[in-house]
């Protein structure tokens, strides 16, 4: 059954809105490669042809329901979805950038914060080596976050929530570089880092994330490198953007009644394993929290709940 008018017709501001965020996702992909040119860095490209597909893909919908079968909610879809893929472009070669700023480590801080509030990374650690039904679960919950972004954005849109669709993204795309700036400014290597571990001496667990990123954030901060991933690979910093993340798809699942059963706790378990799959320390965890609140606060500014003028 073909949607009415009065569903295929959104608000102006939402379109504004959409068109604004792709001049911004624009910009931040232009300068980026700018910096990365003056560094004098070589680009390689990862996966180029999957990421042009799925792009090409997206901007296709929004062309078709923007130009031949005039459907806002559907033009707005292909603009969301290929703005989720250039964000998570531009956010991961931001904090590549950004790390590179060499800036000193902030972990003996972090420890100090977590220390007072009681919280000891390494007992917290040893604790859940004993538990291994309780490490499949923090893996599981760990490794599944972009398929709940996709599933969530999907989802929004299928039960017309398409205004919170896009708070949803602008929360995204916001954390997202307040987290890259943040990492930069307040670097730190991340608890296995810190502490030399090998984490094949642990009984059960086996970490997701872990010491993956050493290399790359060493290099980095020491300008050893001479070439970038594009998109870029993740690294553990201060504060978590994988608990962030979390965060965000709770908010993002809210409109959704019976979804949401699902989503908030599969991702209240996610931030419990982030100290352990993603190394990072318990004010990282807060940290990403924290953040996240302020950005989901200014984008309920940008886009409100209350109905829109046409």
């Amino acid at each position: 059954m073909p949607p009415s008018a009065e569903s295929r017709i959104l608000p102006a501001r939402q379109i504004r809105i959409n068109f604004i965020l792709w001049v911004i996702l624009t910009l931040n992909i232009l300068m980026n490669f700018t910096l990365i040119r003056v560094a004098g860095l070589h680009i390689h490209f990862i996966n180029a042809e999957s990421f042009g597909i799925a792009l090409i893909a997206c901007i296709g919908i929004a062309l078709f329901y923007h130009y031949i079968y005039r459907d806002d909610t559907m033009y707005l879809f292909g603009n969301s979805l290929g703005q989720i893929i250039c964000m998570g472009f531009a956010i991961s070669t931001s904090v590549n950038l950004c790390a590179t700023l060499n800036l000193p480590l902030i972990d003996t801080s972090l420890i100090a914060i977590d220390s007072f509030f009681r919280f000891d990374w390494r007992h917290y650690v040893a604790f859940v080596d004993t538990k291994p039904l309780l490490i499949s679960i923090f893996n599981f919950t760990y490794q599944l976050i972009t398929i709940q972004i996709i599933i969530i954005i999907c989802t929004l849109f299928f039960f017309k929530e398409s205004a919170h669709a896009q708070r949803f993204i602008l929360g995204f795309y916001c954390t997202g570089l307040l987290t890259a700036i943040l990492s930069g400014l307040l670097p730190a290597v991340g608890t296995y880092i810190y502490y030399d571990i090998d984490i094949h001496h642990y009984v059960n667990m086996r970490p997701t994330a872990a010491r993956v990123h050493e290399a790359l954030l060493l290099s980095l901060r020491n300008h050893s490198i001479t070439s970038l991933d594009i998109p870029g690979k993740g690294i553990v910093t201060f504060p978590s953007f994988h608990a962030a993340l979390g965060v965000l798809l709770i908010y993002g699942s809210l409109p959704l009644k019976r979804f949401r059963l699902l989503i908030i706790p599969f991702n209240i378990t996610m931030l419990f394993s982030t100290p352990i799959d993603g190394g990072h320390w318990l004010t990282d965890v807060v940290g990403g929290i924290f953040l996240t609140v302020i950005t989901l606060y200014i984008t309920e500014r940008i886009l409100p709940r209350r109905p829109l003028p046409q």
